[in-house]
């Protein structure tokens, strides 16, 4: 039996064990276990080297010329070899969390590199050819940019784009070209306001604001039909966006640390609606119509100074956080004491 019959008898399991520890211990030293070590990494398609303390790219990598995905992350690399270049089936790689100041110029051999994901590479410098790799998923997050690189317009494959944790405080126009994103962060920058291009996003399901300064959304985003998650917490909205309410498709909405009061009896058109946070909004009122919310899973109310709670809510089989000294169900639910509470006071109607 050759070692590559050996190799093939051997457990997924035992095999992933095997290439870890050829990278955590240099004291292997069977004859065996060295040879099957090395039909393991001439065969590995994936390697994950996340976490090790590394400062530098093994070179035992390097002849690993199958590799799809590579992960790197939360090391201490401050410096990348150019023959990464050679990887050139490489189609993920993964380089967050290290001390990286440059890219190497082999990068941008890499035909088939979909996914890099540089976040936490602080003051990293973005080469130009970094434009030209056939990306698809884009992070950017925590490296101390102010401002969306011109040249990103050009990556019209885009569909995963992070730029969070920066200190971004304005937004292009053309981030609108960038038809086929599904996916982004614009979480935690020093945003005061949205372009009105955000709406022309046709594929967007995910898009995250939260952690910004903003005070209102641009009408043009109640346009995204495919909008599934849309995250507002902790910005400074006072008045609901009427935008958010001709959003149909929404499963998840994160309001949640605004200064929001009334909450348009139109919500009641997010009839997809699973998830609703609009906690620690201390004027919120709520409407009658919230009932109609059928597919409400979860609706979060804490930290508010409601004075009411629509008798529709008896309705809802979703879990309800409800503020300090109100009444709730083990499951969740509000209680009818709650609701004959009101009713005493005057303040329930219908």
């Amino acid at each position: 039996m050759n070692n590559r019959d050996v190799l093939e008898s051997m457990s997924p399991q035992t095999v992933q064990a095997m290439r870890q520890s050829l990278y955590q211990s240099r004291n292997q030293s069977s004859p065996l276990y060295r040879a099957l070590a090395q039909v393991i990494l001439e065969d590995a398609t994936e390697l994950d080297l996340s976490g090790y303390g590394l400062t530098e790219v093994p070179e035992a990598v390097r002849g690993l010329t199958r590799l799809r995905q590579l992960w790197l992350d939360d090391n201490e690399i401050t410096e990348l070899p150019d023959w990464l270049g050679e990887l050139n089936h490489l189609s993920a790689l993964n380089l967050a969390n290290n001390r990286l100041t440059r890219l190497p110029d082999g990068l941008q051999h890499l035909p088939t590199l979909h996914g890099l994901n540089l976040q936490g590479n602080l003051g990293l410098e973005l080469p130009d050819w970094l434009w030209s790799l056939p990306l698809r998923h884009l992070n950017l997050a925590l490296l101390g940019v102010q401002h969306v690189p011109d040249p990103l317009v050009g990556l019209t494959h885009l569909t995963h784009l992070n730029l969070n944790l920066n200190e971004i405080w304005l937004l292009p126009d053309w981030l609108g070209e960038l038809r086929q994103l599904e996916h982004l962060d614009l979480s935690d920058l020093d945003l005061m306001e949205l372009p009105g291009a955000i709406g022309l996003l046709p594929e967007l399901y995910f898009l995250n604001l939260s952690g910004n300064q903003l005070t209102a959304l641009p009408e043009p985003l109640g346009q995204l039909r495919n909008l599934g998650i849309l995250r507002l917490e902790n910005n400074r909205l006072s008045t609901f966006p009427s935008c958010i309410t001709r959003l149909e498709g929404l499963i998840e909405l994160k309001l949640g640390n605004n200064h929001l009061g009334e909450v348009p009896a139109a919500i009641a058109g997010l009839t997809q609606l699973e998830e609703l946070d609009l906690s620690d909004n201390p004027k919120l009122a709520l409407p009658d119509t919230m009932g109609e919310l059928q597919r409400l899973e979860q609706l979060d109310l804490s930290g508010s100074n409601l004075t009411r709670v629509p008798k529709s809510l008896l309705d809802l089989e979703c879990e309800i956080h409800l503020p300090l000294g109100w009444p709730t169900l083990s499951n969740g639910k509000v209680p009818q004491e709650a609701i004959e509470l009101q009713v005493k006071h005057g303040d329930l109607k219908g």
